[in-house]
């Protein structure tokens, strides 16, 4: 489900370059996205300090380097769209002539 816009509001840029969205975003961190047609698009994130990169505990990491040692052991397939087209053209050709179900 798509956001709902919730409000719009026109500001004007001061000559510093600053422009007030409210009091409510206060201390907000934003991500802001200047495009070539010259829009700008202002995202909040969350930032997430250097020394914190690392926030799990002893017990996290150690189901994490369980996880990590099982995906190793069960690396995906390399797979190729025009071969799965194939293979159910084939299929579905073998089900109109009655060679096999559905």
């Amino acid at each position: 489900m798509r956001p709902q816009l919730v409000q719009s509001r026109v500001k004007t840029v001061h000559r510093s370059g600053q422009i007030s969205i409210g009091k409510e975003l206060g201390g907000l961190h934003a991500r802001v996205d200047k495009f070539s047609d010259g829009r700008v698009l202002i995202t909040p994130v969350k930032v997430v300090a250097a020394h914190d990169d690392e926030p799990f505990t002893a017990d996290m990491a150690q189901q994490l380097a369980k996880f990590n040692a099982v995906e190793d052991k069960h690396v995906p397939k390399r797979s190729s769209v025009a071969e799965l087209k194939n293979a159910v053209t084939k299929h579905r050709a073998a089900v109109r002539r009655g060679k096999t179900k559905p």
